[in-house]
């Protein structure tokens, strides 16, 4: 399939000859649900193949409805589409909704189905727009869309960027508050009714952010998890939690208390650090 230096040079040409005519064109800007996951656990072979299968679906999708569209891959798990004849939102709404709803069916690789889905940004020209400036708004619609779930396509606006520029504000600000300790872990106590005792505690990230003080998670995870600075906040996490437990196991002895990580969602790769801090910190734990 095309790469996005194709894709450019394709869509540079299509933004001239639209100036040219007084026309206007459509870049849709589609983006891999869960593709990074795929990749982690069952390796680059399969995520190849699952790209293969994709690029597939784009181009039978774009044949079978009769237009006339440009299809390239543009970033790992990302992929454009140049509407060169008739750049009307209608168009490319249509479109949009077509590719959804392939992307709804399941895909399959050796045996397992895999539910990727996608989401989809829209932007359509305008007077002095530039190729990248295009593609880039075409980007921000659709990390737009993502954000309502369901596998959802949005037409860019300007507004759009001004959020876009937000984000990205908090993801340089939790880069740095990372590297400057400025998260912090509260523990909230899991109580047995039953048996009317503290049986556990759930670990809870915070950010002391130095300007707007202290954050809760809904302010700055769904972020990083678009960022994959949620590695890097998940290991953290594992590592403050597991430092703390080694502590309260010396203060509480000789009846200490057990170190059992139940994380609902773990990334694998952080999956595989917990035995490292375990024996790092040299907790007593029980087995998953």
């Amino acid at each position: 399939m095309p790469n996005r230096l194709f894709f450019l040079d394709e869509l540079q040409r299509a933004v001239e000859a639209a100036r040219r005519d007084a026309s206007h064109l459509a870049v849709l800007f589609l983006d891999l649900e869960h593709f990074r996951t795929v990749n982690d656990s069952l390796g680059r072979p399969a995520s190849d193949e699952l790209l293969q299968q994709v690029a597939g679906r784009l181009r039978s999708t774009v044949r079978a409805a009769g237009r006339e569209v440009v299809v390239a891959r543009t970033g790992e798990d990302e992929f454009g589409l140049l509407l060169t004849k008739s750049g009307q939102a209608a168009d490319a709404v249509g479109v949009a909704k077509d590719l959804l709803e392939r992307m709804r069916e399941p895909f399959y690789l050796d045996g397992r189905r895999l539910p990727v889905g996608a989401s989809v940004g829209i932007a359509i020209s305008s007077e002095g727009d530039e190729p990248e400036e295009l593609l880039r708004n075409a980007e921000t619609a659709m990390y737009h869309a993502s954000t309502k779930g369901n596998r959802e396509f949005a037409i860019f606006n300007p507004s759009m960027r001004e959020r876009a520029v937000a984000r990205l504000d908090v993801v340089m600000g939790l880069r740095r508050a990372i590297e400057a300790s400025e998260l912090r872990l509260h523990f909230q106590p899991l109580v047995s009714l039953r048996e009317r005792r503290t049986i556990g505690f759930e670990s809870l990230v915070r950010w002391q952010h130095p300007e707007r003080g202290l954050l809760a998670p809904a302010e700055f995870i769904p972020v990083a998890e678009e960022s994959d600075l949620i590695l890097e906040v998940g290991e953290w996490v594992l590592r403050e939690a597991c430092r703390q437990m080694a502590d309260w196991q010396k203060r509480l002895a000789p009846d200490p208390p057990f170190f059992q990580p139940q994380a609902t969602r773990v990334h694998p790769r952080l999956g595989q650090h917990t035995p490292h801090h375990i024996r790092k910190t040299r907790i007593a734990h029980l087995p998953r």
